[in-house]
Parts: structure tokens; sequence; C-alpha cells
């Protein structure tokens, strides 16, 4: 094999389902031992790049153009060979670990595995083996958690077995796709560093997916703008950070809240990216939510201690801190889907905080929480379109006519594609 021979490249690939396109023809090339970063906001393609890559994307899928990875042609492959290629020579970490993982295996038996399905093994050498990977990834106490289930586990800490999966077999290429999202500042530079450590003691290449440029400038060697499924930008990461070149790089960089470090928010405003409607005026001396001394306990362990706030009308309120800090704890007992065990939860005058669910059912209309884990919190069996139904049905839109009429607007308004009320 020539050595100059890219590891990965992709060639006019270009993937679209039921007719619309989610990635125009691309090209890409990834040398081996770097750090190549896909970029862009969601629904810009980055993911379906990475899932045409390991030929996992679904049957509906119309894919064109090439793949070759170490030179060898991967459409068209038939699945007992795309079988032998993932997880051995080309593996890949999702972006949330808990619905990767196994709910009903202990975490170590999951890593051994990754090894006995390519490697011939006697389950004690695949248990030894599982065990120096989870002490490479820097799972505290491998020993202990071997034998620990996905939910006993931090969310930080599942990351690092799902690492450990993807390194089982030294892979030869790594697509790590958004592997921080769902964890805190702290844990995600920490796991951050563990994979770029990977790629070196490893010789691995990586393919990491990203929206968080403040990532891309520290780890990535190379980075690909991506938007609305089309190649926007490529460059060093240097370069870009540098003197990007299109308005919507830019515009990317400026919204950054790692861009211009050091920066406070009351110095400048962050770049919008897209054009926002205008919000309707609303009184923003009115308090809508005011906590007042909540406490939440689980059995013997406080878990929210006293905390009071308002939020006034019209109003955005950052809960920050680390993981375990109390944060959902807390947004779970003032959307009354957690028993405070004291205190008061009055929304626009009205207290709620012991009201009947019954009595909930106005306050459930206006109160509504976003969860952390789509995949965790839609029923995989109902589609999009039966899902919003449902949701409007429960508050009262009766008639079919105005529930489709809302739906529409809904699926417009968040930027997705009507045929996506099918899926």
């Amino acid at each position: 094999m020539n050595a100059a021979t890219p590891l990965l490249e992709l060639d006019k690939l270009a993937v679209s389902f039921d007719g619309h396109a989610a990635v125009h023809p691309i090209d890409l090339a990834i040398e081996r031992g770097e750090m190549l970063a896909l970029v862009g906001e969601s629904g810009s393609g980055k993911s379906t790049i990475a899932l045409a890559t390991m030929g996992l994307l679904p049957s509906q899928a119309r894919v064109q153009g090439a793949i070759r990875f170490e030179g060898q042609s991967l459409l068209g492959q038939r699945e007992r060979e795309w079988s032998a290629l993932r997880g051995n020579r080309v593996s890949m970490i999702f972006q949330e670990p808990m619905t990767s993982l196994n709910p009903l295996q202990p975490v170590g038996r999951q890593v051994a595995e990754a090894l006995t399905l390519h490697r011939p093994m006697s389950s004690q050498a695949a248990r030894n083996a599982a065990l120096e990977l989870l002490d490479l990834v820097r799972l505290p106490e491998p020993s202990r958690r071997f034998d620990s289930y996905p939910h006993e586990l931090s969310g930080g800490q599942r990351q690092r077995v799902m690492i450990a999966i993807a390194v089982a077999c030294r892979p030869g290429l790594l697509i790590a796709d958004e592997p921080t999202t769902a964890l805190d500042v702290t844990i995600q530079a920490q796991i951050l560093e563990l994979i770029d450590s990977l790629r070196r003691e490893l010789a691995m290449t990586v393919l990491l997916i990203t929206h968080d440029l403040g990532v891309v400038s520290r780890w990535a060697d190379r980075v690909i703008v991506m938007k609305d499924g089309a190649k926007v930008e490529e460059a060093t990461s240097a370069a870009l950070f540098a003197q990007p070149k299109q308005p919507y790089t830019r515009a990317l960089l400026g919204a950054s809240l790692h861009f211009g470090a050091g920066l406070h928010y009351s110095d400048t405003r962050l770049t919008e990216v897209h054009c926002e409607e205008r919000r309707p005026s609303v009184d923003p001396s009115r308090v809508l939510l005011e906590a007042k001394d909540v406490c939440v306990d689980y059995r013997a362990v406080r878990a929210v201690d006293g905390v009071s706030f308002d939020v006034r009308a019209g109003e955005t309120v950052g809960l920050v801190g680390e993981s375990g800090c109390g944060k959902s704890s807390l947004s779970g007992a003032l959307t009354r889907l957690i028993e405070p065990t004291r205190g008061s939860i009055v929304f626009d005058g009205e207290d709620v905080t012991h009201q009947s669910r019954h009595a909930l059912r106005p306050y459930r209309r206006r109160v509504q929480m976003i969860f952390q884990d789509p995949y965790g919190s839609l029923n995989p069996r109902h589609t999009v379109e039966r899902t919003l139904g449902l949701a409007l049905s429960i508050h009262g839109v009766s008639a079919r006519r105005e529930r489709d009429a809302k739906i529409r607007r809904i699926v417009d308004a968040v930027g997705l594609p009507a045929s996506a009320l099918r899926r």
C-alpha cells in the first residue's frame, strides 16, 4: 500500500432520505495519526457522514459516491464484511453512553465482549484485557467497577467505559460523535484529553464530530465546517481561528463561548448565526417563578439544600454547576416531577408545591422541560407526528384539524422538515 494514501477518503459522498439531501457531495481525507474535526450546527450532516463511514445508515438512505478505508472501498460491502470492520479497524464513540451501553450487563463484561467478538480468547483472558482497558481509560478502581452496571456510574465514568469498548481492538480510525455533549465542562476536558492521549499512545486517527469550536481550537489538527449538508470551509485549526474565510465560519467563531477567552458577557454580545423573531412584549418586573428554600432528599442524601431564587417574565436564567451538584434535582422539583422535601414553588402567583396531579394539569401546560437525552425521552415506537399529537391531546387540543395545524407550525418553528413527521 502506498504510504501516502490517506487512512480514510470520501469521494463525492452524498446521502439523501426520501428525496431530501442530508449530505451534498463532499470530498474528505484523513491522514494517519491526525485529528480531523467536523464542525457545524445540528442537522448540518456531521453525524450522517460518520454513520455512512460505519455502514450504520438506515436502509432507506440513498448513498452515492465512494468511501475508502486504507484504500479499500466500503460502499457495497455485505453486512458480514461491515461487522468484521466495525469495532475492529474502525470504531465509534456515541453522544450518550447511557443509551449505548446495555443496562442489563455489567460494564466490564461489555468491554470484554468487544474483544471476544473480534479476537479468539478465553473468558479469563478477556476479563484481564478488559481490566487493562478500564485502567487505560482511567476509570477509578477498575477491578471494583468491572461488575458495576451503567446506572451505577457517573456520566463521565460511563463515557470512559464507552471509550474502552471503542479502543479495545486498537482501531486505526476512531470516530467520536459529540462525545462530551452530555457532560459538564470539567469532565468534558478530561474526556477530550483522554481521547487525544489514546490517539498518540495507540497510534490512532480520530474523526471528531462537534459543534463546540472551543474543543476544536485545542485538540484538532484540521477542521471542516459543515452547513446544511455541505462543506463550507476547510483549513488547519490554527488557520481557521486566525483567519476564517467564510461569513458562516466567522459567525460560528463569534458565537463560541470559548472564542475570545477572557471576555465577560457584559463586554460584548454573542454573534447570532440565525436571525430570530422578536419576542413578544412582556413586563420584566413581573416575577413568573419563585423558589423559596427548596430542598430535595433521596433517602439519607440531600441533593438540593435550601435553594431560593426567582425568574422574571421574559428572562433567561442559567443554572450552572458540576455533575451531582443538584441542578437536575432542582429542575425536577420545579416541574413537580420530583416531590420537594421542603420549601415552596410559586408560579405566576399560585403555590404549586403540593398540588395534586389533577390540579397540576394547567401548570403542566405552561411549564415544560427539555431533557438531556432525546433517545431516552422519546418513544421509539411512535412517529414524531403521533408523539406531538398525544402531547396536544392531553392538554385539550381535541380537534384533529387544529392538532395537525399546530404540529406543522411546531416542526417548522424548530427547523424540522415536514417529512420528519412520518419518522
